[in-house]
Parts: structure tokens; sequence; C-alpha cells
């Protein structure tokens, strides 16, 4: 009997034992399964701000850019514009300030560009309502403070003593979001809108700065101009940028197209008798009359001249138009030996330009450029 019973308890032992290393070893989780997000919400960084002023009684409408034609078209008391995506012409900038002061709420995200200062028509909104760009300090450091919304740290603006005006800081005292009263409206501007986004929504400061800036206005319409992210993966973005069948026909007809001018079997590499192409004098003429047909012959050489000067500036500090072009004149005599001034004169000045000098104009702007 006593055999059985130290039999029994050794196996109940070496049981214990297993069991023991079974749990130590082997840990028991529950399954968990990942469901990404929907397509929409992956080209659409916004879409909780959008299903939510919706749910509320504010109706969204979306544009992915815009001009003065469609802010004449609007009828909602809410614009939000993203300053990327609008054509700002003076008769835009002249209606917004009326549309303001007669009532409406616009919210300007300046986004990443710190060039929004060189649109005239934009600098002469902001300045009309008192809006300045600031600087940050040179020991200036980013410090988190997660009671604050997420603001975008691209631009500070100059906080006024105006009382009509509110300026929402960031943790590091800097002046992130500015908004001025005029009239019965509100003009709100800032850098990237990042609290209005569905993944910082979720917290109590951005959703309610979010509905401060576009649902607190009284007026239950808000128009959105702003862009969409592409969708993740290849067919999505073959989808969303255009018809996807045209797509197909215009790779294998380039496909073929390639093959017919490349392979001798194919097609015209196996012609001895191949024409030479145009000089490139010649082809270069025929350009500029094209350009100047259209117009654009001085956006071409206005492109280079802003690149020089802009070069100079960086480079040499040299910032007087005479400046500019007597450092133009002393480049082209060093690369040309000597050659004449006035060349160098007429192609920086802003005169008509014949056609057939169009040519040795852009070489001699090349030059210049090339040189600093």
């Amino acid at each position: 009997m006593r055999k059985y019973l130290l039999f029994f308890g050794i196996g109940i032992a070496v049981l214990g034992i297993i069991g023991f290393v079974c749990w130590s070893l082997f840990e028991i989780v529950p399954n968990e399964e990942y469901f990404p997000p929907v397509r929409e919400a992956r080209i659409n960084k916004y879409l909780a701000l959008d299903r939510w002023l919706n749910q509320t009684g504010h109706t969204v409408r979306i544009a992915d850019s815009g001009d003065f034609e469609t802010l004449k078209k609007s009828g909602e008391g809410t614009i939000f514009i993203q300053n990327s995506l609008f054509n700002w012409t003076e008769d835009a900038a002249a209606y917004l300030a009326e549309w303001i002061e007669q009532g409406g709420n616009l919210v300007l995200s300046l986004g990443y560009s710190w060039e929004w200062g060189d649109d005239e028509a934009l600098g002469g909104l902001l300045r009309s309502f008192g809006i300045e760009e600031g600087e940050e300090p040179e020991d200036w450091e980013y410090h988190y403070d997660p009671d604050q919304p997420s603001f975008g740290m691209e631009v500070v603006f100059l906080a006024s003593d105006d009382p009509e005006s509110l300026a929402f800081m960031s943790s590091d005292g800097l002046v992130r979001i500015v908004q001025q009263k005029k009239g019965m409206g509100k003009f709100t501007v800032m850098g990237r809108p990042l609290f209005m986004t569905s993944d910082e929504l979720l917290t109590e400061q951005n959703a309610r700065l979010s509905w401060y800036l576009l649902a607190d206005s009284g007026d239950p319409g808000v128009f959105f101009i702003r862009g969409r992210e592409r969708a993740k993966g290849l067919i999505g973005r073959l989808f969303q940028r255009g018809n996807f069948s045209a797509l197909i026909i215009s790779a294998l007809a380039l496909i073929i197209i390639g093959l017919w001018t490349v392979i001798p079997v194919f097609g015209i590499a196996a012609r001895s008798e191949e024409k030479p192409g145009r000089p490139l004098g010649e082809r270069f003429l025929a350009e500029g009359r094209f350009l100047k047909r259209f117009g654009a012959l001085e956006s071409y050489r206005a492109a280079y001249i802003k690149e020089i000067k802009g070069k100079l500036l960086r480079k040499e500090n040299i910032k007087t138009e005479s400046g500019i072009i007597l450092r133009a004149i002393e480049l082209w005599k060093e690369a040309s030996g000597g050659g004449d001034y006035k060349d160098v004169e007429k192609a920086m000045s802003s005169s008509r330009q014949k056609n057939k000098e169009f040519p040795r104009m852009i070489a001699i702007l090349k030059t210049i450029l090339e040189r600093i």
C-alpha cells in the first residue's frame, strides 16, 4: 500500500513540475485583430472633423482648390482656406475683406510656407487686418505641454495691442494663431492646423479650439478649400489620380512606341536614311517664338534674373538693382574675356527682346548664373 502511495506522490510531483514549466514558458494571451483605417480616412486626415461638424448640423463642403470665382459662389458663413491651394488676386483679397466685415468667418492656414509675404494680394489682406509675422528667438527650444492644443510650429505672429485681436500662444510663449475681429466677422490665421486632424481631435483642448474656430460663428455651413493626401498603395494612387483603364492603355501604347523607335527589327532605327534633327539654335528660336506668341518670354527671362538676384543676395549680400547689374557685368566679362557690357544690361533690363536675340540673351544669363 505504501509502495502505491509513493508512486502516486511521485507522479503528482512530476505532473506539477511539468505544469509549472509549461506555465512559465508559454503565455496565454487573447487573440487580437488589427483593422487598418478605411481608405477614406487614409486620404482625408480631417475625416473625423468633417463627420463631427456634419453630425452637429454644420454642413461641410470641400474643394481641392479655389480662386475668386469659387468665393463668389460660396454661400457658407465659415470658409477655411489652405494658402498653397488658393489663387490669390487683388479681387479675391478685397472680396474676403468685405465679406469678413459683413459677418463672415475666415480661417486661413499658411501651411509650411515662409514666403507668403511675397504674395502682394495675401500680404495686403493680412496687413489690412494688422496681422504681422514674427520671428523665433535664436535660443528657441520647443517645450511640450500636454494641456495645450497641437499648434503648427512653422509660423510665428506678432501679438497686437488691439482689443479686438486674440492671440493663441504655445508653451514657449510664441503666438501661433492670431484672430482679428472686424465689423461683424473675424479672421483667423495660423500655420498648419494639426489640432484639426483626426489623430489630434481626440483630446479635449484640440476639439475645443477646432469648434471655436469653425463652428462657433452661428452659421451652420463650413466651406473647406484644402487638399487631400494620396491613397496608400499603388492601385489606390492610380485610381485616385485618374482613369485606371486609360492609364493602362497609355502605358501599353508607350511601350509599343518605345519598341518601334529603339529596336531595329520593329521600326525607324533600321532606316539608315534618317534625317538629322534641326540645329539647336533653330529649335531654340522656335521655342522663343512660341513663348513670345503666348506672352511667356518675359516669364522665362524673369526666372533666370530672379535666381541671379537671389544668389547674389545670399552669397555676396548685394541688394541694390545697380549693384546687381554691375556684378553681372563683371561676371560676364570674366567669362567672355571682356565682352560687351551692353549685352548684359539689355539681358537684365525689362525691355522687349527680339526673337532672334532670345538664345543669346538666355545664354548670357545662364553664364552669369553659373559664374556666381
